[in-house]
């Protein structure tokens, strides 16, 4: 039998969408990756400063693949049209954009780990559109602010897989932060994001996660993921003065069901992981509340986007 297998490449910098094959077996093979030309094309232009230890931000967090007008492809091109000008007009100084990792899936997907770490979603358009996209959101006095996850990367990222935590952690698909070639591919995303991008600033995700990670040698405050993350923080500043900015804002996220690393957002000079701003995610809904309420919205008839405001809440509610 055939025994080929498609492989995403780690470097990739762009993915195609293609239809599946008639003779396959499967829709969810993943899209073709390409190594798109980003040198031929226009870096976007700084954005506003960010203030001092990134006090005062009002972020408005926006899924591109969530805005579209009747008739519209969602992406970055509708989003860019649609929602910037509102957000600028109601008083925000950022835009975080979430779900921008390729991933391959649907453009209203948000996974939780990447398939590619350097390529934003086809889904939502080619690299040209994130560039205009974040010119048009400089344009309007906004930054742009990325969600990422570094933690680790989706099963279909098959050229990643020497990159993982091996024994007890085998099959988590977390990245061995020990290895210098996951800290080069890492830390290589996060510039090519501001170089060639022209992003303001991240947003980390999992980082309780990442630090109490069960790769060997990864618990205590000097675990390798610890120092990934100190590292992408000095990083961080030392890009900010490169590219003439007064910072690159960097915020991490907690949750309640996992412990907030110690010093988050202290300084690196000091042992601290070196965060301008940390996100907490509150409570997690109750997994039977959250099973309850989705099995309440399949059970209904029609499309979801022909749900008037009150049939939702009706459904919703118990």
């Amino acid at each position: 039998g055939d025994t080929r297998q498609e492989v995403v490449p780690a470097w990739a910098t762009a993915f195609a969408l293609v239809e599946p094959s008639q003779t396959s077996s499967s829709s969810d093979d993943p899209p073709s990756a390409l190594v798109w030309p980003l040198e031929g094309s226009e870096a976007p232009g700084r954005g506003p400063p960010a203030r001092e230890g990134g006090a005062g931000e009002r972020i408005y967090e926006l899924h591109p693949g969530l805005v579209a007008r009747i008739s519209q492809r969602p992406g970055l091109r509708e989003a860019a049209e649609v929602a910037l000008p509102r957000i600028a007009r109601d008083g925000y100084s950022a835009v975080l954009l979430v779900g921008l990792q390729e991933c391959g899936a649907q453009p209203t997907a948000a996974a939780p780990q990447p398939l590619g770490l350097l390529a934003p979603a086809a889904a939502l358009g080619t690299p040209e559109d994130l560039k205009a996209f974040v010119s048009r959101a400089h344009g309007l006095g906004l930054r742009v602010l990325l969600s990422i996850a570094h933690d680790g990367a989706a099963l279909g990222a098959t050229a990643l897989s020497t990159f993982f935590c091996r024994g007890p952690a085998a099959g988590t698909r977390r990245f061995d932060f020990a290895q210098k070639e996951v800290l080069r591919l890492l830390l290589s995303s996060l510039r090519l994001f501001v170089d060639e991008y022209g992003i303001d600033g991240f947003r980390f995700e999992a980082v309780p996660a990442m630090v109490t990670s069960c790769c060997p040698g990864s618990a205590g405050g000097d675990s390798p993921a610890s120092r990934y993350l100190m590292l992408a923080n000095d990083l961080l500043r030392d890009l900010a003065s490169c590219v003439g900015a007064p910072l690159l804002v960097s915020i991490a996220t907690s949750t309640a069901a996992a412990p907030t690393p110690h010093g988050l957002c202290a300084p690196t000079s000091s042992g601290g992981l070196g965060f301008a701003l940390a996100q907490d995610e509150g409570e997690e809904v109750e997994s039977c509340q959250q099973a309850d309420l989705v099995e309440r919205l399949s059970t209904q008839d029609g499309a979801e986007e022909d749900w008037s405001l009150a049939r939702f809440l009706r459904t919703s509610l118990p």
